[in-house]
């Protein structure tokens, strides 16, 4: 009996070194655990100390220089009529459709037109509306024969439908040079010419360009 009682003290006793070892290891993991996370934070404050004196040396730019990088190209005055602005009618005619939203005459449906009509006569003369070089010549789908004059500073200007075209790619022109004849060529339902004043890729109405 006194064996068996010795046996289990002596197992208990056993049981305790082993729970407080135990502690004791728990204690030391979570002190080293508390140890690497604060040497972890402190080396994340000196890399936010060192982020932030690089940012505050960069020489950032203001917002007046910020608004002059983002400034619009100024379309220049139509008051100047400079000998590269289009500003007169390139032909002779009645002006049979403008710019904007129309009924298509073809395609009998409402379609955006990009430019303005003026029909006339078979080899009616065209000209050129200002200064410039032609940058294309020749059958154009839809257009039929085309002339597309680049006039500079943005602004360019095609003529489509034409029955003969008298210039080629690369030709200088000057307002009111003769450059194609009058016709109907591509989709048309009459002979006129099919005029459109762009600037910087933008379609702009014709009539408001007219001197």
């Amino acid at each position: 009996m006194k064996s068996s009682v010795y046996i289990s003290w002596t197992a208990m006793a056993l049981m305790l070194m082993g729970l407080f070892c135990w502690q004791i290891q728990a204690v030391q993991k979570l002190q080293s655990h508390k140890a690497q996370a604060h040497e972890q934070d402190k080396i994340n404050r000196q890399v936010q100390q060192l982020l932030q004196t690089s940012y505050d040396r960069q020489t950032l730019p203001d917002k007046a220089q910020l608004k002059a990088q983002a400034k619009p190209q100024k379309r220049p005055s139509l008051q100047t009529f400079d000998a590269h602005i289009p500003s007169i009618w390139p032909t002779e005619g009645k002006l049979s459709s403008l710019f904007g939203m129309r009924r298509h005459p073809i395609a009998k449906q409402q379609k955006f037109h990009k430019g303005v009509d003026i029909a006339n006569l078979k080899s009616t003369d065209i000209v050129a509306t200002a200064d410039g070089i032609v940058a294309y010549a020749g059958k154009k789908g839809g257009y039929g024969n085309a002339v597309i004059i680049d006039h500079g500073n943005g602004y360019k200007t095609l003529y489509g439908h034409a029955q003969t075209l008298l210039v080629k790619a690369g030709d200088r022109v000057q307002r009111g040079t003769l450059i194609a004849a009058m016709g109907s060529t591509g989709y048309s339902t009459g002979p006129h010419l099919h005029y459109e004043i762009t600037f910087a890729d933008e379609v702009l109405d014709p009539v408001q360009y007219v001197k």
